[in-house]
């Protein structure tokens, strides 16, 4: 079974949380209504009973007129729409109205023109003569009626107004019939709409004469109209829960779209990143401080992202430096080897019984295997640097200590050339923050370099300045210049020059690029053919 996602979910659980908390609320609030309606109704019987009894207790006592007490509780029960029955002192029925609808029905009547009933002043009253029910015929009813009144059957004046009460959901429809005696039948009237179950409630006081309770008025109401109120009530309430449901749905699409998009965001970097695009980041949404919990996962799935990035570069950089280096060394130590191996063949031969010829061989030998030292201590160190996976022990130096640190062990080798070693002290105190050791390797490739270019009777002199917040570090000759054509090469690896053939390897003005760049400077060279040349190197300064 396949799982339900998080969008699906949170739209799910809005929906149930927005129709559970309508529908508690819609329960709570139907009994409240239930309650309050039932509190008034009976409050309402009550009264209607008591007054009720104060009429009926005429009628009890001292002999109970049992036709009044049926008319009252006819009349009662027709007007206040409830079941009435009257009971003497020990309980026992009077009269009983009938249940809901049974006296339905009042007359009133009209007689003839009488001074008895009527004034010189007025037209003729309608007068209430009484009540029916379905229980009496009209016949029978009409003759009693005409009986008391003293209208005869032949009167021509004499009129007959029924009113018939309807009930509905929401209260009694009345209709005024008026009606011919002697031959008009009752009319027919339409059916009453169907009603909602009732609510029953039922009330009972006592008919009281003095102190002595004489017998007891019992008031029954079964009420459509709060049947009906609270079916109302229920089916707005349905209502609502089915808007609140819809709105809630709409709301967690919404939310659920703001939430899982930048999950979905994730989820793609994530793959990314799986098939080894480390360069894969999840968008942020939020700018500066992450708002959500989801906007932290992502800023911390980008902090790792680039983590990796940088690991799996500095891998990659450190491979590609591992294969430079086995190339260069290839190539670098191709030409020693070959010298030795060619050297120890010749050795083996007639030219070495020659002493000359076999300590000229041994010189030679010794001048390769000083190369093959230099090479296999210093090549490794360069695809290190230039991979910028070297670890630089950084202090702060005083520039004018290492100028004079580096230039020292030269100062034989150019007496002996010829050549004059001048170091310059600095003009103020420069420090500089650095890896001493390689900063004096890298001067002492310049020193070398310049050595070996220039010729007896030059100048070499090494000095400092400050430029542009950096302090340019510089070995200065008097010697043969380097070609306009050569100076953008230079510090290339293994890179000569294309108009002489001077010994070495190739590697020294590479290391001093090498090391200024992984200093956050840079090397640089300035010269022109037979003016000799400058070659320095440019750090951050700090001034003490």
């Amino acid at each position: 079974m396949r799982a339900l996602s998080i969008r699906r979910r949170l739209v799910l659980s809005y929906a149930l949380l927005a129709a559970l908390t309508v529908s508690v609320v819609g329960a709570l609030a139907l009994e409240l209504i239930r309650g309050n309606l039932a509190q008034r109704e009976t409050e309402l019987l009550t009264m209607n009973a008591q007054a009720i009894a104060r009429q009926a207790a005429r009628s009890i006592q001292p002999v109970s007129d049992l036709y009044r007490l049926q008319q009252l509780a006819d009349m009662a029960a027709f007007l206040g729409n409830v079941q009435v029955r009257i009971l003497d002192a020990d309980g026992n029925l009077l009269v009983d109205s009938g249940p809901r609808g049974a006296a339905d029905r009042l007359m009133w009547i009209a007689p003839p023109n009488r001074p008895d009933f009527v004034g010189a002043d007025r037209p003729s009253p309608w007068i209430i003569a009484g009540l029916f029910s379905r229980r009496m015929t009209y016949p029978e009813f009409e003759a009693r009626l005409l009986e008391v009144l003293g209208v005869s059957e032949t009167s021509p004046n004499a009129q007959i107004m029924v009113v018939e009460r309807l009930p509905s959901p929401y209260g009694d429809q009345f209709i005024f019939s008026e009606l011919r005696k002697q031959a008009e039948p009752l009319p027919t009237q339409p059916a009453a709409p169907a009603l909602a179950e009732a609510t029953r409630a039922q009330v009972r006081v006592p008919v009281e004469l003095g102190n002595a309770i004489i017998g007891y008025v019992e008031l029954s109401s079964a009420s459509a109209l709060n049947a009906a109120t609270l079916q109302t009530a229920q089916r707005a309430f349905m209502l609502a829960a089915l808007g609140a449901t819809l709105l809630a749905v709409l709301a967690g699409l919404w939310v659920s779209r703001s939430l899982s998009a930048p999950l979905l965001d994730l989820t793609a970097a994530a793959a990314r990143m799986a098939q080894g695009d480390f360069s894969a980041r999840a968008p942020l949404r939020a700018q500066g401080r992450p708002r959500d919990e989801i906007e932290q996962l992502a800023v911390r799935f980008n902090d790792m992202a680039a983590k990796l990035e940088s690991s799996f570069q500095a891998l990659s950089a450190e491979r590609d430096a591992l294969r430079r280096f086995i190339a260069d060394a290839s190539h670098e130590l191709r030409t020693p080897i070959t010298a030795l191996k060619m050297a120890n063949e010749l050795l083996q031969g007639p030219a070495g019984d020659d002493p000359n010829i076999r300590a000229e061989f041994l010189t030679q030998n010794a001048t390769q295997l000083t190369r093959l030292e230099w090479i296999t201590r210093n090549l490794l160190d360069l695809s290190r640097l230039d991979a910028g996976i070297a670890q630089l022990e950084l202090a702060e130096h005083d520039v004018a200590e290492l100028l004079a640190s580096a230039a020292q062990p030269f100062a034989q080798a150019a007496e002996q050339k010829g050549i004059r070693l001048v170091v310059h002290p600095t003009p103020a105190p420069l420090v500089v923050r650095c890896d001493r050791a390689r900063i004096e390797i890298a001067l002492s490739n310049l020193i070398e370099n310049a050595l070996k270019f220039t010729p007896a009777g030059g100048r070499v002199e090494v000095c400092a300045e400050v430029a542009g917040g950096h302090a340019r570090l510089l070995v200065r000759d008097t010697g043969i210049g380097v070609a306009p054509e050569d100076q953008p090469h230079v510090f290339e690896r293994f890179y000569r020059g294309k108009h002489h053939h001077a010994e070495g390897s190739g590697l020294g003005l590479a290391i001093v690029k090498s090391v200024a760049q992984a200093h956050g400077g840079a090397a640089f060279v300035e010269s022109a053919p037979g003016a000799g040349s400058t070659f320095g190197i440019a750090l951050p300064m700090t001034v003490e």
